[in-house]
């Protein structure tokens, strides 16, 4: 049986690219990429060439804050560019201080932020903040929702909608209609 002309040569192509693509895109040992990246675009250039387990990525933000994004699965492009991660934990640490978000999912949004969806959880000195969504903005050090949120500490739950988290001094905002309660009752 013979195979029409070309179509090897197209297969053998197709594969050596994503070979180039993935091993360019992967770098050393496969799941790591280190320094200061430049995050890309939220959705991929083109179809979905590949999905990735174990994605690392390291980098510093505008302010200084050093930045890790792990998730347990990533979709990359045709060129190189993650865009879908699940199983999301990102660690900002700052000069004075830090927070840690983990969530269901995430879009990197080109060279501004990472958005965070399905289920937000975030930590920074014994807080503990729940909500649907948020974005991490690199270019100001802050995470920032429109979602409603409830944070909690001890026995202190502040509950809101909308929040802004600075990063390098752990201060939190709520911007609208805050209820805190103390010790279960509302104050």
């Amino acid at each position: 049986m013979s195979r029409p002309p070309g179509l090897l040569a197209w297969g053998v192509g197709a594969l050596v690219l994503l070979v180039v693509v993935i091993a360019g895109f992967l770098g050393d040992g496969g799941k790591e990429l280190s320094g200061t990246p430049n995050l890309p675009e939220a959705k991929p250039a083109g179809p979905v060439a590949h999905e990735l387990e174990g994605v690392r990525m390291d980098g510093m933000d505008a302010k200084g804050a050093q930045y890790t994004v792990l998730a347990q699965r990533a979709a990359a492009d045709t060129k190189g560019n993650l865009a879908r991660l699940t199983g999301v934990n990102l660690k900002v640490s700052g000069k004075t201080g830090g927070i840690e978000a983990v969530a269901g999912q995430c879009e990197l949004e080109a060279q501004k932020c990472v958005s965070l969806a399905d289920g937000v959880e975030l930590t920074w000195d014994q807080w503990r903040a729940e909500l649907e969504r948020a974005d991490y903005f690199h270019d100001t050090s802050t995470i920032r929702s429109d979602s409603r949120v409830r944070i909690v500490r001890d026995i202190i739950e502040i509950t809101g909608t909308g929040l802004a988290v600075d990063i390098e001094s752990g201060v939190a905002r709520i911007r609208n209609d805050v209820h805190a309660t103390i010790g279960g009752r509302p104050n």
